[in-house]
């Protein structure tokens, strides 16, 4: 080796500046997206922090960094040094401003997603665990008497948020794949309009007229930028018919998680385009609508939540891909899910931080490719228009072509 051989950089250390005040120059790169997130994340973090603003007191005395009790021992962490590892949970709440579609939310975990950041920062992943899936349950503890709830050998995915709130959830989570979470995000309803709202309006495309009798939630077909309950209204719905009476979503869980997981591909580039990161208003109202809403474990203070983001300084949208566990109906009940064997190649390739297989990734969702923009810059508008606090419009000139395949899932291509 040659004297003149370099050493790769550490993707987990901050940016080596030079003895003459600046960095060596790099070449440009498609990851510039994901390191204008965490620089930006970073800089408002160290400014507010260097200079003692209010803004930064404020923000950090609303981090909440819960101590969770388990009953049972939790997996050591084996796997390569420098991955990261997050555990999404989304609380089906209605209490509070979380009443959103007049019905009576059970506090059970409504989405569970895991974020897996490999150790080189060249790729993350989103896998999804359906609310439905019949599961193993450890023992857990009670939050409220602190009195050991049994577990059991097979119930639904989403009542150990219920019956032991969020430690019952990542007990489960553990014991089923042997990862051990570093961080944990819990978010309820009104938290997710909330962010949403802040960046003003997030893009979909509704493939077809789509009305659910129930819930009285109506979408119709075009691309358009939605906020607000309408928001909502698009990740939550799971039955739908269209304007002739025919079922077009099936209700399952299974459907809206993939349209969920398009939802949260077109947040994250909205959040990364110039019209976020160049509003320091916006991106003071997004970090505060997050920090408001949401427990963190791992997280005591914003230096700690700037550090996590900017390690996602070198993740394009491109390398960004949002998948579900695999599964099947369940024999036992068509309403239920299980996990099929090939789910467990799944977890191994997250502890081992090795890339998904093209077969798991035949199904996913690229964040790159989500409504919002051509996916270089995850910034250009789709040229359809203002948030929709409430009612949609209908733009005839971005009608999707409808595809089947995605019909189901009332997503376009």
């Amino acid at each position: 080796m040659s004297e003149a051989t370099s050493t790769p950089e550490d993707p987990t250390s901050p940016p080596e500046w030079s003895r003459r005040g600046r960095r060596a120059k790099r070449r440009s790169t498609p990851r510039r997206v994901g390191r204008v997130v965490g620089y930006a994340v970073l800089a408002f973090a160290l400014v507010a922090a260097l200079s003692g603003v209010y803004g930064y007191r404020q923000l950090s005395a609303k981090i909440k960094d819960p101590d969770y009790d388990f009953v049972e021992p939790r997996p050591e962490n084996t796997g390569p040094k420098g991955a990261i590892d997050i555990l999404v949970m989304g609380q089906d709440t209605r209490a509070g401003d979380n009443k959103i579609d007049g019905e009576e939310g059970g506090g059970v975990s409504d989405t569970t997603i895991l974020v897996h950041l490999s150790a080189d920062r060249e790729r993350a992943y989103g896998i999804s665990i359906p609310r439905d899936t019949m599961v193993a349950r450890p023992d857990c503890k009670d939050p409220d008497s602190g009195e050991t709830i049994p577990g059991s050998d097979s119930i639904i995915w989403n009542d150990a948020f219920k019956a032991g709130g969020p430690a019952c959830t990542i007990a489960q989570f553990e014991q089923l794949t042997g990862i051990r979470l570093e961080y944990t995000v819990v978010l309820d309803f009104a938290g997710f309009k909330e962010m949403v709202d802040a960046v003003d309006g997030v893009p979909i495309c509704v493939p077809t007229y789509i009305h659910d009798p129930k819930t009285g939630i109506t979408l119709e077909p075009g691309t358009r930028e939605v906020a607000g309950d309408r928001a909502l209204d698009y990740v939550r719905i799971r039955s739908g018919f269209d304007e002739y009476g025919e079922r077009v979503l099936d209700g399952s869980d299974t459907g809206r998680i993939k349209r969920q997981q398009v939802f949260i591909a077109a947040l994250a580039k909205k959040v990364v385009s110039a019209q976020t990161l160049s509003n320091p208003k916006k991106v003071y109202d997004l970090l505060n609508a997050f920090i408001e809403s949401v427990e963190l474990t791992g997280v005591d203070n914003l230096m700690d939540l700037a550090g996590l983001g900017y390690q996602f300084r070198g993740i394009g949208m491109d390398k960004i891909k949002f998948v579900t566990a695999p599964w099947q109906l369940d024999p036992a009940d068509p309403n239920r899910v299980v996990l099929l064997p090939e789910a467990e190649d799944v977890w191994q390739r997250i502890l081992d931080d090795q890339p998904l297989t093209k077969e798991q990734l035949a199904d996913s969702t690229s964040a790159s490719k989500a409504p919002g923009g051509t996916g270089k810059d995850g910034g250009k508008k789709t040229g359809t228009q203002t948030p929709d606090p409430g009612t949609t419009t209908h733009t005839p000139e971005t009608d999707p072509e409808v595809d089947p395949e995605l019909l189901r899932y009332g997503i376009c291509g």
